[in-house]
């Protein structure tokens, strides 16, 4: 089984949102590999999954793993989180 890094990494924060892009590890200058995740000071979220990314597997992914950091600290969202990815054999 092979594995791969997930990476969300911040691009951006201000009083009102904190802006991240979520890509596979290596193809963070690919645009249509690379997601967006906004979120909102007053609380929720906005995404916009990879266009290769069809299932939001990854987008999913970086969510569960930024909410399940911010708890972890206290509530403060982090500055970049990798996520290790199994992929099946084929």
């Amino acid at each position: 089984m092979r594995s791969n890094m997930l990476t969300v990494i911040k691009q951006h924060e201000d009083r009102n949102v904190i802006v991240y892009d979520y890509y596979i590890e290596g193809r963070q200058n690919v645009y249509v590999d690379t997601g967006h995740i906004t979120v909102k000071a007053m609380g929720g979220f906005a995404t916009w999954r990879a266009i290769n990314d069809q299932n939001e597997k990854y987008l999913k992914q970086a969510l569960t793993a930024l909410v399940m950091k911010r708890n972890q600290d206290g509530g403060v969202y982090p500055d970049m989180i990798r996520v290790v990815l199994g992929e099946k054999k084929e």
